[in-house]
């Protein structure tokens, strides 16, 4: 049975598997000729090429981007859109959506959101079956390495940011030792902790 598995190969991508990507490019095709749109789908098509690791690992591109070159958003704002997106599936990229409607209203919301997503569909659609023959291959393997140590760096920084701004009470400090805590000494899910610390902010704050 391994070796018929083995044998067995993809049949080729037809024109129906591009139909999404194509419906997306026509969408931002509208976009690009609003003003006050075309931003921001430049803006977020670059975060979601260059999204290596996606998640947390995208926290500093954003941030670079909408707070300190294009000023959509002032730190404060970033920080309240990162911690909404904590309650809802895809809680970073979806932060998109947020930074999306306070430039533009629905129609920024709409882009953004395609926009940074976008890159990523397209690379698992053309890349699909290149992915098995490289997965393995020792350089792609030390490139991966060095993007997620990198991005390690850009985290801590955006971190500390985070912390300067954040834990200015008790109350932030109690919740910040209980989360840590919860994670990392008793490592239960991390789900539970985002509900945890909704529940115990409306208590103590």
């Amino acid at each position: 049975m391994l070796e018929e598995a083995a044998i067995i190969k993809r049949d080729p991508l037809s024109a129906v598997d591009f139909l999404p990507v194509t419906l997306v490019a026509a969408v931002f095709a509208i976009g690009l000729s609003i003003p006050y749109t075309r931003d921001l789908i430049t803006t977020f098509l670059c975060i979601g090429a260059f999204a290596f690791g996606g998640g947390f690992t995208t926290i500093p591109l954003i941030q670079h981007q909408v707070v300190n070159l294009h000023n959509w958003l002032s730190v404060k704002q970033f920080m309240d859109g990162i911690a909404l997106g904590q309650i809802t599936p895809g809680p970073v990229f979806i932060t998109a959506t947020f930074i999306g409607y306070r430039v533009a209203a629905i129609l920024g919301a709409l882009f953004a959101t395609l926009a940074i997503f976008t890159p990523s569909l397209t690379a698992m659609i053309v890349l699909a079956d290149l992915h098995s023959r490289v997965q393995k291959n020792k350089i792609v393997q030390v490139v991966i390495k060095g993007f997620l140590s990198g991005f390690i760096g850009l985290i801590f920084s955006v971190m500390l940011q985070f912390a300067f701004k954040s834990l200015i009470s008790w109350q932030a400090w109690l919740i910040f030792a209980l989360a840590i805590i919860w994670i990392m000494v008793l490592k239960k899910n991390s789900v539970w902790a985002i509900l945890g610390t909704i529940a115990l902010s409306l208590i103590i704050f």
